[in-house]
């Protein structure tokens, strides 16, 4: 079956189950679907718990395909203690169906993306009344009484998670593929039936089972992405040398080895990474990787009543967390921090933990998705709390990269610092995880520039989509010389927003401002952060000239790193220097300057406040001085 065949039983709303892994990891989820049902397997009550796992195995056994989900609350029937914490619901504890057939999808990354691209752009969704059930103060006080279980001795560390409700209409497959396309991972799933359907996006493992050997690899510790490859290394170093986040990462390893060591064989239970960084679209998390082997003849049920639920998603001591998160946590979690997966007839077994996973009522259209952090002694109330607004931020928003570009001169029958473009280029393409190579650039340029007329100047454009296929526009280029005027925009950028380091198309707010500025003579519009400091023009750098030094804000205010503005700092015979400006610098003044790699440096004759005010006049400055 090809990926419009997946498309057609998609949308047939069949009762099937999609597994997809887009990024690189191993082990991870084979790409594959299940469909054809053979049968439904359901456990309601703690008594169902054990007869469904065991239907499980024997339904493989049998050369049928399993697939499915186990909640949160399963994990109670587990601990005779704990079997009054499962509440009767109409929602399934297990979900698991027996599939006739699957079909292992053999095509590439790429043409799975495309796929994913194709299907988003096809079918619409919509999602709406977003809101969290948990109040700041609620959660505040909840992290106070963790603090003090801490500091009592009951645990180490809880996992404290709370919902996010929403709205969820239309297609609910455009909805996955649209957040698959933004942030890849390596164990996503997507599971409907008639009721209910489950989108999960998550990159941990749970555990993997092949021959013998189980292998399952926590994740804990988490920061947000850099503005750029030189800063992610700097963040990925901080989360790894984090006192904090590596506390919790061994806690979390020590209790899953604790865990394996029920099931596999003396000695056999080791921890081969330790404290790994994987980066994602917008954030970093920290994982490590234990395995060992099994003894013999240990069922699907044996695994899941050793280690389910995963630590990473309880705290440790596990049994001590899941009693305070129950007495803590109002809402039951479901299938988030649940695990989903499957059981192939050759007995290999493949579960997530998942999280990052939503789940729609297919009547009513309400959705949920659980979103939680580790707490620990030192952890505050804030920071834990920006955390899980940073994860749910990442699941619902992503980052969608249309394409990255750059705009080249071509004069003198070369293409004008073309290596400092070509490197910019690279580092974006890199930071977004965008297939490019500075060989294939370098080849698309060199058949470029014979396709040009000699002795001409172009204006170039080099565009690069996401799947790294580079075209171009090109036209005749004409400097002009003569003084221009800038104006200040009422609308202040933010320093934390990454697409404002890089060249890419994703630049609404400067296309439309420089569309309505230009259209009324101005050179550039220019533009201050949230600290009012002076960034950028939509498609300039500015400098500011003052005793005798050329000043130009540093890249942390917010800003793309112009390449002619690297030229000038690193280059440039003028003296130059980078600083902190505000409109008052440039009221202040000796010269005010916008360049770019095309126009070069361009000297600047007045410059507006947003509401039409005079802030610097060079012909006043100059009689001024005279």
């Amino acid at each position: 079956m090809d990926l419009n065949g997946i498309s057609g039983l998609l949308d047939a709303n069949e009762t099937c189950a999609l597994f997809l892994s887009t990024k690189n990891a191993s082990p991870q989820f084979e790409s594959m679907i299940f469909y054809d049902v053979e049968a439904y397997i359901y456990a309601y009550t703690p008594e169902d718990i054990g007869v469904a796992l065991v239907q499980i195995a024997e339904y493989s056994k049998r050369g049928f395909w399993v697939a499915g989900y186990i909640t949160y609350e399963a994990g109670y029937g587990f601990e005779h203690r704990f079997l009054s914490h499962i509440t009767t619901s109409i929602d399934p504890l297990i979900m698991f169906v027996a599939y006739k057939k699957a079909c292992m999808i053999r095509d590439d990354t790429t043409s799975i993306l495309h796929w994913l691209n194709f299907v988003s752009q096809q079918k619409q969704y919509s999602l709406s009344a977003l809101k969290k059930t948990l109040t700041y103060e609620k959660y505040s006080e909840d992290i106070q009484s963790i603090h003090r279980y801490i500091a009592n001795g009951d645990v180490y560390q809880i996992n404290y998670t709370f919902p996010y409700s929403f709205k969820c209409e239309g297609d609910t497959f455009a909805l996955f593929a649209e957040l698959h396309l933004k942030q890849p991972v390596s164990f996503s799933a997507y599971i409907s039936d008639h009721s209910r359907t489950v989108m999960s996006l998550s990159p941990e493992l749970f555990f993997s089972v092949t021959d013998g050997k189980i292998i399952t690899k926590p994740m804990k510790g988490t920061i947000a992405r850099g503005r750029n490859c030189i800063n992610d290394n700097y963040q990925a170093e901080e989360l790894r040398t984090s006192v904090k986040n590596r506390a919790e990462n061994i806690m979390i390893v020590d209790l899953l080895r604790n865990d394996l060591g029920k099931i596999c064989k003396t000695g056999s239970v080791v921890t081969s990474k330790l404290f790994d960084v994987e980066k994602y679209k917008r954030l970093m998390q920290m994982t490590s990787t234990v395995h060992g082997s099994l003894v013999e003849n240990v069922s699907v049920k044996d695994i899941f009543s050793s280690i389910f639920p995963s630590g990473s998603v309880t705290g440790a001591p596990k049994i001590r967390a899941m009693e305070i998160i129950h007495d803590l946590e109002v809402v039951p979690r479901g299938i988030y921090t649940g695990s989903i997966g499957y059981v192939l007839p050759d007995s290999l077994m493949m579960f997530n933990v998942a999280i990052r996973t939503i789940v729609v009522d297919n009547a009513t259209r309400s959705a949920s998705m659980g979103i939680g952090s580790g707490i620990v002694a030192d952890s505050l109330p804030d920071d834990e709390y920006l955390e899980c607004e940073l994860k749910a931020e990442s699941l619902l928003a992503g980052i969608s990269v249309t394409s990255l570009f750059e705009t080249i001169l071509f004069e003198d029958n070369d293409f004008y610092l073309i290596d400092y473009h070509i490197d910019r280029l690279l580092d974006s393409a890199q930071y977004f995880d965008i297939p490019l190579t500075r060989s294939a650039v370098v080849s698309y340029l060199n058949n470029l520039k014979n396709e040009l007329r000699k002795n001409c100047s172009y204006r170039i454009r080099i565009i690069v989509d996401q799947w790294g296929c580079i075209t171009s526009e090109s036209r005749d280029y004409h400097s002009d010389d003569g003084a221009k005027d800038i104006i200040i925009s009422a609308v202040a950028t933010s320093s934390n927003d990454i697409f404002l380091f890089h060249k890419t198309t994703h630049r609404s707010l400067y296309n439309k401002e420089y569309a309505h500025y230009s259209g009324k003579g101005y050179f550039d519009v220019i533009y201050l952060n949230e600290n009012k400091y002076i960034t950028e023009g939509a498609i300039s750098n500015i400098f500011i000239l003052k005793n005798d030094v050329y000043y130009t804000p540093p890249v942390e205010c917010g800003l793309l790193a112009g390449t002619y503005r690297r030229y000038l700092l690193e280059k440039s015979t003028l003296k130059t220097r980078e600083k902190l400006l505000r409109v008052d610098d440039v009221s202040d003044a000796d010269g005010v300057f916008m360049c770019n790699s095309v126009r070069k440096l361009t000297r600047i004759n007045r410059v507006y406040a947003d509401d039409g005010s005079l802030i610097y006049d060079a012909q006043m400055k100059s009689r001024d001085e005279k």
